[in-house]
């Protein structure tokens, strides 16, 4: 790997910072998913079809209920209106 320096604007860095957070990887690597993404890149030896790509979208439907797992019956039944 290459080391390099950017600068962001704050609502770049913040955006990045949230996903970095959500993805549960560092800034550095949700840079280089993003670029791989927008260059039409695959990391070198990269399988897209097998566990690498289910941790890819691990976390993707998250809710922001910390409860869904134990009271999905009641989360589902309630009328959204």
């Amino acid at each position: 790997m290459i080391r390099t320096q950017i600068q962001f604007e704050e609502r770049q860095y913040e955006r990045l910072r949230q996903l970095a957070h959500r993805n549960r990887v560092s800034l550095a690597e949700t840079v280089r998913r993003l670029l791989d993404r927008q260059l039409g890149l695959a990391a070198e030896g990269e399988d897209r079809s097998g566990p690498r790509a289910l941790l890819d979208i691990a976390g993707i439907g998250r809710s922001g209920l910390c409860d869904l797992g134990r009271n999905h019956d009641r989360w589902l039944a309630e009328d959204p209106d």
